[in-house]
């Protein structure tokens, strides 16, 4: 900054700022701007908005909370039934399929039974599949070997079911009806008579015909 020098070389200040005038004029500028800072502050004050929430705004964010938590617990229900109907699904259609390559041609169509999950999608939670367990008339042997691929058919699932096991356990019965059958046939040529006897016959309920009988139905 440039200053202003006298005649002597000193600096020169002019005498106006020390006057008794020019003090009063500064102090009364002063206490101004001092009383319109603190009104200005005031009004400020007075104008400012409060940042409590009132009682309203608390129950409606509440609410709002508690409507979230609501929905995410029903998400989380609805996913965990979609992956309950998903694993049953694979579950049946592998069983039913088990049934069906061990039974070949002995086994009919599958048929599926659906249910609509809530994400609208149906899925298989239940399924039966039918196979010829009858025996094979005049032939014994055929009937063995029939009621053999019975057998595995029925208990081919990795957990066979009630339905399953009773039919595996009908077609044993109708097989060794056919051993004795087939028994009687090897011994007839001994007859004294050589007459054939009569083939053995089993009690009527060892003895039904599963024609077309279900293997299972799950679910």
């Amino acid at each position: 900054m440039i200053g202003i020098t006298g005649a002597s070389g000193k600096p020169f200040t002019p005498n106006l700022i020390h006057s008794p005038r020019a003090q009063a004029i500064r102090q009364a500028g002063d206490a101004d701007g001092h009383q319109r800072g603190t009104a200005v502050d005031g009004a400020v004050r007075a104008n400012a908005v409060p940042t409590r929430a009132g009682p309203n705004e608390a129950h409606g964010s509440e609410s709002v909370r508690a409507d979230g938590r609501a929905q995410h617990a029903h998400d989380l229900h609805e996913r965990k039934e979609v992956a309950q109907l998903q694993a049953r699904d694979r579950q049946v259609r592998a069983h039913e399929a088990a049934h069906k390559a061990a039974g070949g041609r002995y086994t009919g169509a599958v048929s599926y039974d659906y249910s609509v999950g809530p994400d609208g999608r149906r899925y298989v939670t239940g399924g039966e599949v039918s196979i010829d367990a009858s025996a094979v008339p005049g032939d014994p042997q055929s009937t063995i070997d029939k009621m053999e691929v019975v057998v595995r058919a029925a208990l081919a699932p990795a957990q066979p079911s009630t339905q399953d096991r009773a039919v595996a356990a009908r077609a044993r019965q109708i097989a060794a009806r056919a051993r004795l059958d087939l028994m009687s046939e090897r011994m007839a040529p001994n007859d004294q008579n050589g007459e054939r006897p009569p083939p053995l016959l089993m009690p009527d309920k060892m003895t039904h015909q599963m024609v077309g009988r279900n293997l299972d139905i799950v679910g």
